[in-house]
């Protein structure tokens, strides 16, 4: 009997066949088709597996994994993220498993940080609103962010209204949990406006809607800032001195975002 394996993730063909209990030299019209399926689907790591048989000789495997979209930790119940031991990987729909694998893939993922949630399952899907809102609060600012230098190191989930979400640039934005998409529109154009600065941000609050308070890494050079966003295209630096430029650009800025 030849023995054909086909993942979409990281089981071992190995790995993939101990579970399977299929050995070399077993009879291949033997082989329970529905008995393999079952103990794959068993593994908390598989989502469906698919089991054909195919004369003379061999017997295909195909397994669909849950693939993974962040670590889920929870210190309190000894959940480690990055943790082959102690750790637990989540999906998108929020199922839970642990890394049977040693990928760099999974070390680089975000991780989901919640101290209050029911103790989960491998292989059952989590039970938290919170812990889903943070999947969704991954899902769309990967999407809404892709390729501008914006991922998701960790989300703290602080409350039940609020979550922490850590960026990798060093940047800290705290959302409200039923309001991430239009929290994420708010922080879009924030960083598309400072990105026409020399400011970098350290904290935003886009939980709030108006006076969003922003906080920016290291002290405002607000003469600097004066200065960039006169060169902006459009802007003519011949209407103001430098002074008044400065001036209303700061309370601009100040008003709107109430940072500095």
């Amino acid at each position: 009997m030849r023995l054909v394996v086909r993942t979409d993730g990281g089981l071992s063909e190995a790995r993939i066949a101990g579970a399977a209990g299929i050995e070399t030299g077993m009879d291949l019209m033997q082989i329970d088709l529905d008995a393999v399926r079952e103990r794959l689907e068993d593994l908390p790591n598989v989502r469906r597996a698919i089991v054909t048989r195919t004369l003379p000789d061999q017997l295909l495997v195909a397994v669909e994994e849950h693939i993974p979209v962040a670590w889920l930790s929870c210190p309190p119940q000894g959940i480690r993220a990055r943790s082959r031991d102690r750790g637990l990987l989540i999906d998108e729909l929020g199922t839970v498993f642990r890394c049977l694998g040693g990928t760099s893939e999974a070390d680089a993922l975000p991780v989901i940080d919640a101290y209050r949630i029911a103790r989960p399952v491998e292989g059952g899907i989590v039970e938290s609103r919170e812990v889903h809102a943070a999947l969704a609060l991954i899902d769309r600012s990967d999407r809404l962010f892709d390729g501008r230098g914006l991922d998701i190191e960790e989300v703290r989930v602080k409350n039940e209204w609020s979550l922490e979400c850590l960026y990798r640039d060093g940047m800290t934005v705290t959302f409200d949990r039923h309001q991430v998409e239009r929290g994420l529109d708010d922080l879009s154009l924030i960083v598309d406006k400072i990105r026409t600065t020399p400011l970098q941000i350290a904290t935003v609050n886009v939980a709030v809607r108006k006076n969003i308070p922003v906080t920016f890494q290291g002290e405002v050079d607000w003469e600097r800032l004066s200065e960039a966003e006169a060169a902006l295209p459009g802007a003519d630096p011949g209407e103001e001195t430098g002074e008044a430029i400065l001036d209303r650009r700061e309370k601009h800025l100040r008003s709107i975002l109430s940072g500095g």
